[in-house]
């Protein structure tokens, strides 16, 4: 699909560091883009943080991050580093987080404003650790995100004197209001609803992981992961892309051998106006972006998917992101008079196109298997009426950001 041609207390005690994994000497990684990238370092973890313009939100995400480095140095004997990438920020966010400094092991880098992903990747290549977890600026993360992130690793290869080279592990969210504070974070680990840790870890391959992901089971998101830092420096995100996270996530389960799944939210994912998921005015170029991470993520997905109730995952991953698509052109062509004519036109028929793919993947999405029925009955509101749909999720919205 393109834009058409008209227009140019979780914890896990019971287990145990793996030996020597703070001292035991590794090689450092040859630099990518600078002689500082290759120094070696004692941190297990490096956290990387973009920032642009999140000034009401980056101090309560920086203190989460604190609070999970120190417990994970308090548990494990081991250390992280947070890696703050102020991405040209014009509203003061990089200031504040200079002004937090003192509280933990950040480091920070001030670069022009170039878009998430340069910003991710730059990150990664000043990061000093093997393994690396991406949180995003605004968001928050529980006290215990990367205990159980690194006890994810270590379940990956639990017989291994050390962490498993081909594994990812891959973290949940909760959704929280825009004026969620950081005892929100906390109360992740402390709700008496959240299930214990041991019931929430799923171990399984790469393949599973695929499917689970096409299921909406596993997250797509690049937060809330922990992977290898080479990965990354080998497939960086493409520099000024949206949706990125939509473009490399099945490359990323394909490098592996062995993914684990924390069904336990252990991320915040803060829903507020401004953000690209949720832009009150979303542009052609991020329209585009959409429409090309799409069709990225059907062309990965397609050589991979083999057997019938693949291919029907498929088609309800597929279908599911349509209807997100339609919804961001809907935003869009309420724009009205800073439209126009040929913009208006190209929104029309993008909406139209899209409208006829959700409904010809309809019958396969529909039988496709492990799936949610809020899922499948999003996609049949979608197929039924575009107008009763945008009702629905216009009430829904409402009621969100009370």
């Amino acid at each position: 699909m393109s834009i058409p041609n008209k227009t140019t207390e979780t914890s896990f005690a019971h287990v145990t560091p793996l030996a020597g994994s703070a001292v035991a000497p590794r090689k450092p990684y040859e630099p990518h883009t600078s002689a500082e990238s290759s120094v070696s370092s004692p941190e297990a973890i490096s956290i990387i943080v973009p920032v642009y313009n999140v000034r009401n939100y980056v101090a309560d995400c920086i203190r989460s991050l604190t609070i999970a480095v120190t417990s994970f140095h308090s548990q494990y004997g081991l250390d992280a580093e947070i890696i703050v990438v102020d991405d040209g920020s014009t509203d003061g966010s990089g200031d504040i987080v200079e002004s937090l400094a003192h509280v933990a092991t950040i480091r920070i880098f001030h670069t022009d404003n170039n878009g998430l992903a340069s910003a991710r990747n730059f990150g990664v290549n000043q990061a000093h650790s093997e393994y690396v977890s991406f949180v995003d600026g605004d968001d928050m993360v529980s006290p215990d995100y990367l205990c159980t992130l690194y006890a994810g690793m270590i379940t990956a290869n639990a017989s291994a004197n050390r962490l498993h080279d081909k594994a990812l592990v891959i973290g949940t969210y909760a959704t929280v209001p825009e004026n969620a504070d950081l005892q929100q974070a906390i109360a992740l680990t402390d709700s008496p609803t959240t299930p214990t840790l041991e019931s929430a870890v799923h171990v399984m391959t790469s393949s599973n992981a695929i499917r689970r992901t096409l299921a909406g089971v596993v997250p797509i998101q690049a937060v809330a992961k922990l992977a290898r830092r080479d990965w990354y420096v080998q497939h960086p995100y493409a520099a000024r892309h949206l949706y990125e996270d939509l473009e490399t996530i099945i490359p990323l389960l394909s490098s592996v051998d062995t993914v684990v799944l924390i069904s336990t939210p252990i991320y915040c994912y803060r829903q507020r106006p401004g953000s690209i998921t949720r832009n009150a005015h979303p542009s052609m170029k991020q329209l585009q972006d959409y429409c090309h991470a799409i069709d990225t993520f059907e062309r990965e997905c397609a050589t991979r998917c083999n057997t019938a109730s693949e291919r029907d995952l498929l088609a309800y991953q597929i279908a599911t992101q349509c209807t997100r698509l339609h919804r961001t052109i809907r935003i869009a062509s309420r724009a009205g008079g800073g439209l126009s004519t040929q913009e208006r036109d190209t929104l029309r028929t993008l909406d139209a196109q899209t409208d006829a793919r959700v409904r010809s993947l309809l019958p396969a999405a529909l039988q496709a298997p492990g799936t949610s029925r809020s899922g499948c009955i999003r996609i049949r509101l979608f197929c039924l009426s575009r107008l009763l749909y945008d009702m629905a999720f216009d009430c829904y919205e409402a009621l969100a950001k009370r």
